[in-house]
């Protein structure tokens, strides 16, 4: 099965003027999709862009608007998004977004959220008192190893 980006790679080839425009114009596309959508994207992965490659074949200048559009199509640049806004709808506290986290086998859920950057989800009790954190660790003493860390992660005392 051939890909269906063979014949601007085969003319990318032969015309090194065609590959150095597409190679700048990839490289432009990815730092203004870094600084507008805050996605990074290898510039190879570009070659989806049609703006691209048409601008590195016919010589013009790339359609940036146009060229955006098509990045924000892109499956993975969606996924990115996607991920980037569900996690500050988590961190702000959006208790549908928690609720379909909490949803998921622990397993599951605890990459689930080391994938999305955020390290605890419990909300967090704050002491009033230096005794209550000193009885929090007598406390945490008395459990077993594993159970000890969720305990102090659990009220605010673990990292």
């Amino acid at each position: 099965m051939t890909d269906r980006f063979d014949n601007f790679r085969a003319i990318a080839a032969t015309d090194p003027d065609v590959q150095r425009r597409f190679n700048e114009g990839a490289t432009a596309l990815a730092q203004t999709a870094r600084a507008l959508l805050d996605v990074t994207i290898d510039p190879a992965d570009l070659i989806q862009i049609d703006a691209l490659r048409l601008a590195a074949v016919v010589g013009d200048d790339v359609d940036t608007d146009r060229a955006l559009v098509e990045l924000q199509r892109l499956e993975q640049v969606k996924n990115l998004v996607d991920a980037r806004e569900r996690t500050e709808k988590i961190k702000l506290g959006d208790q549908d977004e928690i609720d379909k986290l909490n949803k998921l086998p622990r397993h599951i859920r605890m990459g689930r959220a080391r994938d999305l950057g955020l390290n605890d989800l419990a909300p967090k009790k704050d002491h009033t008192s230096v005794a209550d954190p000193a009885t929090l660790y007598q406390q945490a003493m008395k459990l077993r190893p594993a159970d000890r860390i969720s305990f102090l992660r659990k009220h605010g005392l673990g990292h």
